[in-house]
């Protein structure tokens, strides 16, 4: 399967976001147990995680007129 350069880029940016939230959330959740803290790590992981909402990576024909 062949994808075009800037649909994987976009991804793996999105990937990127998200991944960073992961780690964010981890390093404060392990410092804290405070309620306030697990819904402002929630907040966080779900502006990471929602440019990932409907993202696709479509595959390309060689050559072709598609």
């Amino acid at each position: 399967m062949l994808v075009s350069r800037s649909d994987l880029d976009r991804l793996r940016d999105k990937l990127f976001v998200l991944e960073a939230a992961l780690e964010d959330v981890e390093r404060d959740l392990g410092e804290s147990s405070k309620l306030q803290d697990y819904a402002d790590a929630y907040v966080h992981l779900l502006e990471g995680a929602l440019p990932l909402r409907g993202a696709r990576v479509e595959p390309r024909a060689l050559g072709g007129d598609e």
